[in-house]
């Protein structure tokens, strides 16, 4: 599908702006003030972001499949959607991997060990997702915990429409859309059932045993089928959106449900962040406020190409420069920000007391050269590997690598 659909690049820069924030915010002097603490809850909902990065993905990558469905027309292919979420993940994630990896030992961050063999190769083959061990790939850069459970949402997804079109391909569109709500029960099944199996850790839990102490006190509630619940609402959304593309136009009254329905959510969140806990788990204690908090997404995703002046919102220039280079940003900003609290502002760190001002020049650091190095991932790693799975050589050494 080679077609954008409108505002949604604005989307997917508030969900990293969202992230970025989570990981920035908190660490601001703290103080007894109503906008002290309004900031430092904003910093904690922040982790929102990972929420509404997954219903995207789902959104998006399952519109291909429902055009397909609703039109009739040829499915698209399994081969080149594996091909071309590698080529978008793999080599940006690999490098991010490999530099976190390296530092960390020449810091004595890490230490050289089994332990540490396990945990870069599960992270590199994806499969981080199942362990606490394993959860967090490396000692810092914390946020790349996500991507393995992101390809494996990939393979969900992938699998449900494989099922779909070669053991239901007469089926309707209203019929394929229950064979997605049944993906989504079992998904919440096997969610349960793989937090009966493994159960609740009772030990070494918490900061005060490291990082895999911090990762046994997300487990079991943090699986591979407790983020798949995120994607399915996502591909819900994106079912409604083929709908509603093909019975109503762009027209002014649906910014003025957006609208409406923003102010209400808003209130709604406002309450969520003054009581939110450690947790910020919904039904089946699955993550980040589900179903309703990813169904809200799902449902600005599904309005937001149909209104007529606040898409245009979500298309300026620099929020879809952000969306553009939005990975890179996501995989690097922790990074970044171990570099600057180690090398340039030492209390740079969640309740670190440092003065407001050096807490603002630090801010203002850290987002140039997280932006700098994404900049440069986005144009000099994933934008080529992705030219060339493509068939679109860019430059001279991507052009004689796709000859040979």
């Amino acid at each position: 599908m080679n077609y954008r659909i409108k505002g949604l690049d604005g989307m997917r820069a508030i969900a990293c702006l969202l992230v970025l924030a989570h990981h920035t915010l908190p660490r601001l002097p703290t103080s007894e003030t109503l906008l002290s603490k309004l900031v430092q809850s904003f910093g904690e909902f922040g982790q929102a972001g990972v929420s509404i990065f997954f219903v995207l993905s789902g959104y998006l990558l399952s519109i291909p499949f429902w055009r397909s469905l609703f039109y009739s027309t040829k499915r698209p292919s399994y081969t080149e959607f594996i091909k071309r979420r590698l080529a978008r993940i793999a080599p940006g994630y690999y490098l991010v991997l490999t530099v976190t990896t390296f530092y960390a030992l020449s810091s004595s961050i890490s230490v050289f060990d089994s332990q540490l063999i396990v945990r870069f190769t599960s992270a590199f083959l994806f499969l981080n997702s199942f362990h606490p061990v394993t959860l967090f790939p490396a000692d810092i850069n914390g946020a790349l915990w996500s991507i393995g459970f992101e390809v494996l949402c990939y393979a969900m997804l992938l699998v449900s429409m494989m099922i779909l079109f070669h053991f239901f391909p007469s089926l309707k569109y209203s019929a394929a859309l229950c064979f997605i709500l049944v993906v989504g029960l079992l998904s919440i099944f096997f969610h349960l059932i793989w937090v009966s199996i493994v159960g609740i850790p009772t030990r070494f839990i918490g900061w005060d045993y490291g990082i895999i102490g911090y990762a046994r006190s997300w487990m079991p509630y943090t699986n591979p089928f407790s983020l798949f619940n995120h994607f399915v609402i996502g591909i819900i959304f994106g079912s409604l959106h083929i709908y509603a593309h093909a019975k109503w136009k762009q027209h002014g009254k649906f910014d003025i449900y957006l609208i409406l329905g923003t102010i209400l959510s808003l209130f709604a969140g406002i309450v969520m962040i003054f009581t939110i806990d450690d947790s910020f788990s919904g039904v089946f204690h699955s993550l980040y406020f589900w179903p309703v908090f990813p169904s809200l997404i799902g449902l600005w995703l599904a309005i937001l190409p149909l209104t007529t002046h606040l898409f245009r919102v979500f298309d300026f220039a620099p929020l879809r420069f952000i969306a553009k280079i939005s990975f890179g940003i996501y995989i690097w900003h922790m990074l970044v920000i171990e570099w600057v609290t180690v090398w340039l502002f030492p209390s740079f760190t969640f309740n670190g007391g440092m003065p407001l001002v050096d807490w603002f020049i630090a801010m203002i650091v850290t987002i140039t050269f997280t932006i700098g190095i994404a900049t440069l991932s986005w144009y000099r790693v994933e934008k080529p590997c992705l030219d060339w799975f493509s068939g679109r050589p860019r430059n001279k050494i991507i052009g004689l690598l796709a000859r040979e």
